[in-house]
């Protein structure tokens, strides 16, 4: 199905013609194993998503051996073809380095398919050559079971005395950096804004961001924020509110806590990533982040990376 190359531009294009313009999903293998998914990207053409493309081999492949799968709902229905590209050093690696050379297998589920299965590229522009939307992304931490309400004390900021989490305080400072707007539900930011902004001490970066990152809060009843940099969206019509920021051609925006905004999120259709903190924790009740959610797309795995205190990042995005 897709030749051997030694030219990117040529193994895009066998790429494209085999895969239909559907979506690609990268997942790295060494012997058979697979060892670390590296999520997808839309290949439309033969000239659009190439640098994406060009980073994710290099990133999974390290310059090795490239196979092409196409599934159906899970499915393998097709597979072949190696696609060699020029030896390259891997910029992501499985813990312990990579055994050998690794090859990287690409999964390909064609758009609208003579086999019946669609998954479209996600429509990440106005129109055809417009300026790409922003991402809509829903952080939240988050239990073994699903449950997102913290009250029951399962869940601490990330400045615990005696634990270190240098490693998820930088994620935390690189996910900020990505998203210059956030927006929250009436209680979650009157809970930030009695919290952060009265930290003086604060180490993590977070009161900082907070204080000047724009920010946008759901209320119908809300007078003054009382926070500056913070717009009071009525929500009366929080699909048109939402879709209207994320046009604006600027960086990613985030949603966290927040549980009723994020159940209307959801069901909108609204959300692009979900990056879930996952915590290995069990309660057995509370408010979960995809109660009655009957409606959620399939979604795939793009990053997996777990922290010395314990919980792990898991980050999904719509197929």
């Amino acid at each position: 199905m897709v030749a051997a190359q030694t030219s990117l531009e040529d193994c895009q294009g066998a790429l494209v013609q085999a895969a239909g313009g559907g979506q690609v999903a990268l997942v790295g293998q060494d012997v058979g194993e697979a060892v670390e998914g590296l999520g997808g990207v839309g290949v439309v053409g033969t000239e659009a998503g190439l640098a994406d493309l060009q980073s994710a081999l290099e990133q999974g492949a390290g310059g090795g051996q490239v196979t092409l799968v196409i599934k159906d709902g899970g499915e393998v229905v097709e597979a072949g073809g190696g696609c060699l590209l020029p030896s390259g050093r891997p910029r992501r690696q499985p813990r312990g380095g990579w055994p050998g050379r690794p090859s990287l297998v690409i999964v390909a589920v064609p758009p609208m398919s003579s086999i019946g299965y669609a998954s479209p590229v996600p429509d990440t522009s106005t129109d055809v050559g417009g300026p790409q939307m922003r991402d809509l992304i829903v952080t939240e931490n988050i239990t073994l079971d699903g449950v997102i309400d913290a009250s029951a004390g399962w869940f601490s900021v990330a400045d615990e005395a005696g634990v270190d989490q240098s490693d998820l305080v930088a994620a935390l400072r690189e996910q900020s950096e990505a998203a210059d707007a956030v927006v929250f539900g009436r209680v979650t930011f009157q809970e930030l804004r009695g919290y952060w902004p009265k930290q003086t001490d604060d180490t993590t970066g977070v009161t900082d961001y907070l204080n000047r990152v724009t920010k946008y809060v759901v209320s119908a009843t809300m007078g003054d924020p009382g926070w500056e940099h913070t717009t009071v969206l009525r929500g009366s019509a929080l699909h048109d509110e939402i879709r209207a920021l994320k046009s604006k051609p600027r960086k990613d925006i985030v949603t966290t806590g927040s549980i009723t905004l994020v159940h209307a999120l959801i069901a909108a259709g609204l959300v692009d990533e979900y990056r879930l903190f996952v915590y290995p924790v069990v309660l057995g009740r509370g408010e979960r982040l995809f109660a009655d959610a009957t409606e959620v797309p399939r979604l795939r795995l793009v990053e997996t990376r777990p922290f010395r205190s314990g919980p792990v990042l898991l980050r999904h995005r719509p197929m």
